[in-house]
């Protein structure tokens, strides 16, 4: 496990400990790296490749939190990040659906703040 790898000493000094936190996000940024690597590929070839490659990964981080998310506290920022995540795992895998989608919808949520920040709320819902 990989984990297990990084938390072995290099050079001298006590091993590190990974923190569940730690192997969630390299899971997250392997997922990311494909992305990167496939970027100005065609709709058709970035979907034969997120089938071939990202579906994988997807399955063994799904796999990984159903394993560990009962070993962190409940209440704990982590905790709560991965039951986020298996909560909305058929919408966190929808990308792999589709060459045309993106793996983030950050470039959306940018596109719609200055919208969202303008709005104005009625005074009985601003505290």
């Amino acid at each position: 496990m990989e984990a297990t790898k990084a938390a072995k000493p290099q050079g001298k000094g006590k091993p590190t400990n990974v923190s569940k936190a730690d192997v969630a996000l390299s899971h997250i940024n392997k997922l990311y790296a494909i992305e990167r690597k496939i970027k100005a590929l065609s709709v058709a070839e970035r979907y034969r490749i997120r089938q071939e490659l990202s579906v994988p990964r997807l399955k063994t981080l799904k796999t990984w939190l159903e394993a560990n998310a009962g070993k962190v506290a409940k209440g704990t920022l982590t905790r709560t990040a991965m039951d986020y995540t298996l909560n909305q795992w058929p919408t966190l895998v929808g990308y792999c659906e589709r060459g045309d989608l993106q793996i983030s919808n950050v470039l959306a949520e940018n596109a719609i703040r200055p919208f969202a920040l303008g709005r104005n709320y009625p005074r009985s819902l601003v505290m």
